[in-house]
């Protein structure tokens, strides 16, 4: 009997002393990564991890030469289309998972590789605007999800209508 307490009290220290350590280990990871009670998802923890250069896995990158383009278009009517070129710059294949525009799914159409693009690759995401809700500017957000580092990639597209007067007639 004397022998199983003994066994009982080792179990119960080891077990304490594991979950102080979790507890430590927990606490200087949101110390070192900066991370708050806000920071509630794995997701936006990652992020902050990827923000501060901590993750080092060999991952694909996602290169664009420019990822923001300003068109200029006679009238809000007018379809616009527009072609990013893309570099997988990094060792591994890179695989886009997902690509959507932060408006509505009607005015905006997006195509881009569904195939992997290997390393040194090029590839295109293709954005046509449809119409647009409004005259003289509007900007485009284009989240781009992959197995790239960090996950999520924007671009942005502008598009300005050039009114008669800007056009030199009165």
């Amino acid at each position: 009997m004397k022998q199983f307490l003994v066994r009982k009290r080792r179990i119960v220290i080891l077990f304490l002393g594991m979950s102080l350590l979790l507890v430590a280990g927990a606490g200087f990871f949101a110390y070192r990564f900066h991370l708050t009670r806000d920071s509630k998802t794995v997701s936006s923890i990652l992020a902050k991890v990827y923000q501060k250069g901590m993750y080092t896995a060999n991952r694909p990158i996602l290169s664009f030469p420019q990822k923001i383009f300003d068109l200029h278009i006679g009238h809000s009517d007018m379809p616009v289309e527009q072609v990013y070129t893309f570099t997988n710059k990094g060792e591994k294949d890179l695989m886009i998972h997902q690509v959507h525009g932060g408006c509505c799914s009607d005015c905006l159409t997006i195509e881009w590789p569904k195939q992997p693009i290997q390393k040194g690759e090029k590839g295109k995401i293709k954005v046509r605007l449809h119409r647009m809700d409004q005259e003289d500017e509007q900007t485009y957000m284009i989240s781009i999800r992959a197995n790239t580092d960090p996950p999520e990639t924007r671009l942005i597209l502008r598009v300005h209508t050039i009114t008669a007067t800007e056009h030199g007639h009165a």
